[in-house]
């Protein structure tokens, strides 16, 4: 492909229309453009590929738990967290999700890492392919009487015990 014979403005439409695996094609094909402006856009796919190859490393790391019980045989697994165990007043509350052993998506993070929009975004998929969500909130009252640790284990107890499907595994984010 000739990037010369296109506007900047077409190449800028372009870019919306390409899989991030032809981001490195793409990037060498405007690096080689006279124009600054495509040479640039062509430094942002490459930051962008770069971005995108740290983020599949991180997630397939964070999916090795998961993985070497699927690959004893375990057939369905579930991740529980809490939310809530920071602030002073309010409910804690937790989930346990059971997602399809294929499920891959980027961008799974502790939510105090993601942005409010990311978090919508990840919410939708993950309630669009999941197996079984499960939630438990413990008020504060009770959290009052047990202390916040022991609410937080309630609220996952209960989170899991609402799931439709009964795991053979559970992968809870640190705690005991």
């Amino acid at each position: 492909m000739d990037t010369k014979i296109l506007t900047v403005d077409e190449i800028m439409d372009m870019i919306n229309d390409i899989y991030i695996d032809e981001y490195p094609l793409y990037a060498e094909l405007f690096n080689k453009d006279s124009r600054s402006a495509v040479q640039k856009m062509g430094k942002r796919l490459e930051t962008r590929y770069k971005k995108h190859l740290i983020e599949v490393v991180r997630t397939e790391k964070m999916k090795e738990y998961e993985k070497s019980f699927f690959d004893s045989g375990c057939k369905i697994i579930a991740g529980v967290d809490e939310v809530g165990r920071g602030p002073l007043a309010g409910p804690v509350v937790a989930a346990a999700v059971i997602l399809p052993q294929d499920f891959n998506v980027l961008g799974i993070n502790d939510s105090k890492k993601l942005t409010g929009k990311k978090r919508e975004e990840l919410v939708r998929e993950i309630e669009k392919h999941a197996l079984s969500i499960g939630i438990g909130v413990v008020d504060n009252k009770i959290i009052d009487e047990i202390n916040i640790l022991n609410a937080a284990k309630l609220a996952m107890r209960k989170a899991i015990e609402s799931l439709t499907y009964e795991p053979e595994h559970i992968l809870i984010d640190a705690l005991k």
